[in-house]
């Protein structure tokens, strides 16, 4: 009698604590769907594009969506989706207030939705993070839009740093890394990379890749930005994909995209200012693995 009673205590100890283990298991899956589908290692793909007509610039995503059919995830650059609806070369010559309002009433009619690209993200089954222009109040915002239709994950990030040309541009205000089923990404976007405190406030809260997507003019020396990813990835100890457009003359951009992994050493560049794309394997336990053998924010002074 008393060894069936130690049996069946002991089989609804087990019991309850499966049920424990489950229920633990669907909270997860329930707040952090991206678990169900975490992949690693997995491929990214940067599509470097030119600005052309916007049904043009929605080809380029779709063809580079296409052609890449091993990758998982797609980065393309800050203002991919508006095509050379807005003339790109004016936005540094907008030197007063009056001037960048007046031209921000004139481009919010004309940015065609995220939802084309999110379109093409869904017909492909392929995650994507792309730059748009976005109406806010009497202002634009520059956002960057990660969207995954595996797992239906939808969210986006502001530009918090506007550069003194873009008087257009309302800040964002948040800097926080999204958990996906990639790894957990921080995004940027331009000449938020020209400070070191967003890339090291995403690192700290937890960033294992950094997508910085921009439109860094032909006219600024690629080598300052490439310095500036180098030691965003060392520094951090993170993966960096950073996703430029390419030149036309309504849209004078400097191209070089690039991915680095999280020691800093190229993985693919695209040396030239036209269309194309680049891809690289990323592998998180490598990250891991680095950040275990070189330990750094644990020793970091002051707080």
């Amino acid at each position: 009698m008393t060894v069936r009673r130690q049996r069946q205590t002991t089989t609804g100890l087990a019991a309850a604590r499966w049920a424990t283990v489950l229920a633990l298991t669907l909270e997860v899956l329930l707040i952090h769907p991206s678990a169900a589908w975490a992949i690693d290692p997995y491929r990214v793909t940067v599509g470097q594009l030119r600005l052309t007509r916007p049904d043009h610039v929605l080809a380029q995503i779709d063809r580079i969506l296409r052609k890449n059919r091993g990758s998982e995830l797609f980065a393309f650059a800050e203002f991919a989706t508006h095509g050379d609806a807005i003339d790109l070369a004016r936005v540094p010559y907008l030197k007063t207030d009056a001037q960048a309002k007046a031209t921000a009433d004139k481009w919010i009619g004309l940015t065609p939705t995220f939802a084309q690209v999110k379109a093409l993200a869904d017909k492909h089954g392929k995650a994507l993070i792309v730059g748009c222009l976005e109406q806010a109040s009497d202002r634009l915002v520059s956002r960057a839009y990660f969207y995954d239709p595996k797992t239906k994950q939808l969210a986006h990030y502001d530009k918090t740093h506007v550069h003194w040309t873009e008087k257009l541009l309302r800040p964002g205000k948040r800097l926080v890394p999204l958990d996906t089923r990639f790894g957990r990404i921080g995004l940027l976007i331009c000449y938020d990379l020209a400070f070191v405190e967003p890339t090291r406030v995403l690192a700290l809260r937890g960033a294992e890749i950094i997508v910085v997507v921009s439109a860094i003019p032909k006219a600024f020396a690629w080598k300052y930005p490439s310095r500036r990813l180098v030691g965003t990835a060392i520094f951090n100890q993170t993966y960096v994909i950073a996703a430029n457009l390419g030149h036309t003359s309504r849209s004078p951009m400097g191209g070089h995209s690039e991915i680095l992994d999280a020691e800093g050493n190229p993985l693919a560049h695209l040396r030239h200012l036209g269309t194309g794309s680049i891809s690289a394997r990323f592998d998180l336990a490598t990250v891991k693995r680095w950040r275990a053998d070189e330990i750094i924010d644990k020793y970091r002074h002051p707080e």
